[in-house]
């Protein structure tokens, strides 16, 4: 158990780190993005591993592992959306189109991590009528080709 304690310290620390650097390019930015996706993968599976003995109640600790890292996200988006408008208040186009790239990118994983929650959520309601597990799956699925649209349209 403990070893799995420090290795989730380790990834956390790992995470953090990583979210304090400013790509220097949109491949950066994708790189960035694809690296904190895979931490907050493994992260995952080994709160999983770690099991309910130290999760409390239907899984809370990762809920709030996952809250955090969205409220982490939205926080580093809002930072990157101020470096954008000044970006563009100076003329700087390729500075603000780098730094929309990392935004799109932070985005997208943080619809992702929604997503997560929403399904742990899921998995320990109620279930519901079958009607409202299709409408849900029908709101996931137009909510990930909007996004992948406005992906495609602010390339």
């Amino acid at each position: 158990m403990e070893d799995i304690d420090g290795q989730i310290d380790f990834l956390k620390e790992k995470l953090n780190i990583l979210r304090e650097q400013m790509p220097e390019t949109p491949l950066d930015a994708e790189k960035k993005a694809m690296e904190i996706g895979l931490i907050e993968e493994q992260l995952a599976e080994l709160y999983e591993k770690r099991g309910p003995d130290k999760m409390g109640t239907k899984g809370s600790a990762p809920l709030d592992e996952l809250s955090e890292q969205i409220a982490s996200i939205t926080d580093e988006i809002m930072g990157l959306e101020i470096k954008m408008l000044k970006a563009e208040m100076n003329g700087d186009e390729s500075e603000r189109t780098k730094l929309q790239l990392s935004a799109n990118a932070l985005k997208s994983r943080r619809q992702t991590l929604i997503d997560e929650v929403k399904s742990m959520r899921a998995s320990t309601a109620p279930k519901g009528n079958d009607l409202e597990n299709r409408v849900a799956v029908l709101e996931k699925e137009v909510s990930d080709l909007k996004a992948l649209v406005y992906q495609l349209l602010t390339r």
